[in-house]
């Protein structure tokens, strides 16, 4: 495989607070664009395909501070790039990291919550992040469908070893995602066997047929559309239930709670309540979100998740107005 070429230097700036490396790497561990992106100390190497079809690797390091935040990106390709090419990477890269998200009014409403007080201290600047595209989330949305973390990977993993497309540059090897093309081409049991999928495959062959065929809205097409609208239209395509299509979607009001997350919102919520059958408990920690946080709920959840250890140490401490803390539940 031959080296692709360091071509150009880009430096973003961002709306700060802006943390680039947790926003790159979340303290769970998940990825930012490609699962099999590689990140040491404070470096980002990944790779995204462009519409022309041309697969460029990606380094991306903060150059600033959470404060005065401006991120450096390196282009590697195998031949020159076009003003529209590079106009992509810059527009891709600017809406995934979500460098131009103001979360100022996440941030006052964190401020007044007792279970969020924290998480913004411990996570301060991050940002959620987007996938490149819609297809990405759903076959994140679909491998995470009845599966553990380590399964979730599992799968992933495998789907990129097969149908990946892979590149090198600057000393590391990255596989981009694979395009729903390809995935309409490959047979049922191919994919329910080689890699896993098990039950999942028959319905990331459909969505993979559904977007190449146009019959599904891009992010971008989504994100100019109410929250429960856009979520009705995910639930639209065959395997998407609520709780993956709130995965795929790229709306602030997202709230993909399955069984695992349930009984960490529920410790939080309701500490001294015992935990009722999963159905009920779902219904109402979504509730308790959506008055809560109202439409920052999805940043909440990722604040959450990935600060769980630290705010589950805290909601076992007296919430009591003496201690200075709001008591809102």
């Amino acid at each position: 495989m031959e080296e692709l070429k360091h071509l150009s230097n880009f430096e973003l700036t961002a709306i700060p607070p802006y943390c680039f490396e947790l926003t790159a790497r979340k303290p769970l561990g998940y990825h930012w664009l490609t699962p099999s992106e590689v990140f040491s100390n404070g470096i980002l190497w990944t790779a995204i395909g462009l519409s022309s079809g041309k697969i460029v690797g990606l380094r991306l390091n903060s150059m600033g501070d959470v404060e005065q935040p401006r991120v450096l990106v390196a282009v590697f390709s195998d031949e020159k790039i076009t003003n529209e090419e590079e106009g992509e990477i810059l527009d891709t890269v600017t809406r995934c990291a979500e460098l131009e998200v103001n979360i100022a009014d996440f941030y006052h409403v964190a401020e007044q919550d007792r279970i969020l007080q924290q998480a913004i201290i411990d996570l301060y600047g991050m940002r959620c992040g987007k996938q490149q595209c819609l297809f990405h989330g759903l076959v994140r949305a679909i491998t995470m469908q009845w599966a553990s973390l380590t399964r979730t990977r599992q799968m992933q993993g495998l789907l990129l070893q097969e149908y990946g497309r892979r590149v090198a540059f600057d000393g590391h090897t990255i596989v981009a995602w694979f395009t729903p093309e390809q995935i309409d081409e490959v047979p049922i049991k191919e994919l329910k066997e080689t890699c896993k999928l098990g039950f999942r495959a028959r319905y990331l062959k459909a969505i993979a047929k559904s977007v190449r065929d146009g019959k599904c809205p891009t992010s971008e097409e989504l994100e100019g559309v109410p929250f429960e609208r856009a979520k009705a239209e995910l639930m639209m395509l065959e395997g998407m239930g609520e709780y993956s299509a709130e995965i795929a979607l790229p709306h602030s009001e997202r709230f993909p709670i399955d069984v695992w997350s349930m009984k960490m919102f529920w410790r939080l919520f309701f500490p001294h309540e015992a935990l009722p059958p999963p159905q009920i408990a779902i219904r109402k920690v979504r509730q308790r979100a959506e008055e809560r946080w109202g439409k920052w709920r999805g940043y909440a959840f990722i604040y959450v998740i990935n600060d769980f250890d630290n705010l589950s140490k805290l909601a076992r401490k007296p919430t009591a107005s003496a201690v200075g803390v709001s008591t809102k539940t």
